[in-house]
C-alpha cells in the first residue's frame, strides 16, 4: 500500500503542466487531492481524474480567495495532509520593459501565494 493512500493534497496551479502531473501522481497513489486553479470551473478535467479529485478556483494572491478554499478543503475532505505550492507566473522581459505593476504580480503570484498558502492551512496540516 502507497504511502499516501488516504492522504488528502492540495496543489495549487494544478489544471496544468508540472501541477496536473503531481495531482495525476498523487492520485495515482492513492491520496485524494483538491485542485486549486484560476479556471472558474474543471468540470471536464475532473471528471477524467476520477472522484477522490475536487476543484476549487483560487487565485494564490488573494487573502480572501485562500480563506474559502480552505473552507471548501476541510468540507470536501476534512483535513489536508499535503501542500503544494504549485502556482506560478514568469513573464520573461528586458529588465528596462519591465513594469513595476507587473513585477509586483509576479510577486504576489509567486511569493505572496506560498505564504497565504502556509498561513491558511496551518490549522488543516
Amino acid at each position: 500500500m502507497s504511502r499516501l493512500a488516504g492522504r488528502v493534497a492540495l496543489v495549487t496551479g494544478g489544471l496544468r503542466g508540472i501541477g496536473r502531473t503531481c495531482v495525476e501522481r498523487f492520485l495515482a497513489e492513492g491520496a485524494s487531492v483538491m485542485v486549486a486553479d484560476l479556471a472558474d470551473t474543471a468540470d471536464e478535467d475532473l471528471t477524467a481524474l476520477g472522484d477522490k479529485a475536487a476543484y476549487v478556483r483560487l487565485d494564490v494572491s488573494d487573502e480572501d480567495e485562500w480563506v474559502q478554499a480552505v473552507a471548501a478543503i476541510e468540507a470536501r475532505f476534512g483535513r489536508l495532509d499535503i501542500l503544494v505550492s504549485n502556482a506560478g507566473i514568469g513573464i520573461p522581459r528586458r529588465i528596462r520593459e519591465e513594469t513595476l505593476a507587473n513585477w509586483r504580480k509576479t510577486i504576489a503570484v509567486n511569493l505572496d501565494g506560498v505564504f497565504l498558502g502556509t498561513k491558511h492551512c496551518a490549522d488543516l496540516l
